[in-house]
């Protein structure tokens, strides 16, 4: 008996990893009694060791629980190597980081964590998307594009700021700016926006080839004073702004920018309606002075620069009349900001209004967009100066006469 335990000792050690090796899947002879002289009651040994060595081996003993039934020491190997791996398997490679998100687009601002914004508004995650968008794919429309028939110095030169400014035009009127019921009809809808944007920045680059906006700068022909002095007749006493060459009489601007900013730190121009004549001036002229202000204003008051950017418009009609009544010019120049300056016209102040104005305004709304339409302000009563003051704000200089009674000494 001392013999056949020792025997199935042995056998257990044995059989382990021939079990896991999965080869004695069928019986084999591992041991062989015939020769074993010794060995008393042979049957009952041999019936015992093949009822232990010549079965299919269990699935539940080929792991490490059977290991550990069969015996500990062998359990102690086998968790040791399982940890330290077979020898002929490579190493794992590194794993990989998770791919990061687009980076945020970088703040154009002097203050490294400034919130990309324009005209006093944040950038909405609408319009973050949609900007992001639509400067990821940059590269690819304006390559496609030939290369004479766009400006590509500026498309080169756009700021995020431009891109959120036509991002913004383009946004009004969808559905809630994006906010959809789900995650797939906002990512249509900010998909459509950053499409029509993408159409009006080429628009607008097309639109600056064919009207050489460079070389119209690098003129300088249409600085206010040689712009006005060349095509306007000598003004009349009362309205000379001072004496030109030779004690002549200096031709009076019919445009020009006041000093300092309005509440919203917005620059100001304003137009004199009482020194314009229809017809003086050709409306191409005028055209190419639009632009080439806006161009200028753009590098000198930063119109297009966020957190602030935007100018004012303010129209002078305290001494005009019907005589000085100009739909055609407004019908000229406006579409022009609109469609190829977009979001750069913060306010146009008209004071004071009265029903002459209305019959032209009237018609000009008629071509104008909604959002520009809301960008009017119309002053009008007895106290049209007070009101004036208080709607720009700020510490814009006013002309004297726009100034409320009494509040002259303040200039």
């Amino acid at each position: 008996m001392p013999f056949i335990g020792w025997l199935i000792a042995c056998g257990a050690y044995i059989g382990v990893p021939l079990a896991q090796s999965r080869v004695c899947l069928s019986p084999c002879s591992m041991i062989s009694l015939k020769d074993a002289p010794r060995l008393r009651k042979r049957d009952k040994a041999k019936a015992l060791i093949k009822n232990t060595f010549r079965r299919t081996p269990d699935k539940l003993q080929t792991g490490v629980k059977g290991a550990f039934r069969q015996s500990p020491a062998r359990f102690q190997s086998l968790v040791k190597n399982s940890f330290r791996g077979p020898a002929s398997c490579p190493s794992p490679p590194p794993t990989q980081p998770a791919p990061l998100l687009p980076p945020p687009l970088p703040p154009m601002s002097p203050s490294p964590a400034a919130v990309l914004t324009f005209a006093g508004q944040p950038a909405s995650s609408f319009e973050l998307t949609a900007v992001q968008k639509i400067v990821d794919g940059k590269g690819e429309w304006c390559a496609r594009e030939p290369a004479n028939a766009v400006d590509g110095s500026w498309l080169d030169g756009l700021t995020d700021w431009d891109v959120l400014r036509y991002v913004r035009t383009c946004a009004v009127g969808s559905s809630g700016e994006g906010e959809g019921d789900d995650d797939a009809s906002r990512d249509q809808v900010i998909a459509d926006v950053a499409e029509a944007a993408r159409v009006r920045l080429l628009s607008t680059a097309r639109w600056r080839k064919e009207r050489e906006v460079c070389k119209l700068i690098a003129s300088g022909e249409f600085d206010m004073e040689p712009f006005f002095s060349k095509r306007k007749r000598a003004s009349a006493p009362e309205k000379v702004d001072g004496e030109g060459p030779q004690g002549m009489p200096k031709p009076s601007l019919e445009v020009e920018w006041l000093a300092g900013r309005d509440a919203f730190g917005r620059a100001t121009a304003i137009f004199y309606a009482d020194r314009h004549t229809p017809g003086e001036i050709p409306l191409d002229d005028w055209d190419d002075f639009v632009i080439y202000s806006a161009e200028t204003a753009v590098v000198r008051f930063g119109l297009n620069r966020g957190p602030g950017g935007q100018f004012n418009l303010l129209v002078d009609r305290s001494s005009s009349g019907l005589r000085n009544q100009d739909v055609s010019l407004a019908l000229s120049i406006l579409p022009t900001i609109q469609d190829h300056y977009p979001g750069l016209l913060g306010r146009v102040v008209v004071a004071p209004i009265n029903p002459i104005f209305y019959a032209a305004w009237n018609v000009v709304k008629l071509f104008l967009k909604p959002r520009t339409i809301q960008k009017f302000v119309f002053i009008r009563g007895s106290d049209w100066r007070a009101q004036l003051k208080d709607v720009i704000g700020g510490n814009v200089t006013l002309p004297a006469h726009l100034m409320p009674p009494g509040l002259e000494s303040e200039l």
